[in-house]
């Protein structure tokens, strides 16, 4: 485990340690991360610590052509005034169409 050290110098060295970000992402993964974006009492995930991992997958050894998707599900809709219609997905899941400023969504 790596301590002690600032959030970027944490995860390179945790990612080390495992062996590097190679045995866990190929050069053309897609590669989906999720930070804990969710409730403040639970603790959030330090920004520094996703943009460190990002750079990691970035800087792999032998080059990254694949992709990164950040993700995160928050348990409270938008405002009413924003929400123009609301799409069910085949998953059963719901997409929320939010106006922009200039009312296009």
């Amino acid at each position: 485990m790596a301590r002690n050290g600032t959030p970027v110098t944490n995860v390179q060295n945790v990612i080390s340690l495992a062996g590097g970000i190679q045995q866990f992402v190929d050069h053309d993964d897609v590669v989906v991360l999720k930070p804990n974006g969710q409730l403040a009492s639970s603790g959030y995930t330090h920004t520094e610590c996703m943009k460190a991992l990002i750079d990691v997958i970035l800087n792999r050894p032998g080059g990254f052509a694949g992709e990164i998707i950040i993700i995160e599900h928050v348990h409270r809709a938008p405002p009413p005034a924003a929400i123009t219609r609301l799409t069910p997905t085949i998953a059963g899941t719901c997409r929320w169409a939010i106006a922009s400023a200039t009312g296009q969504t």
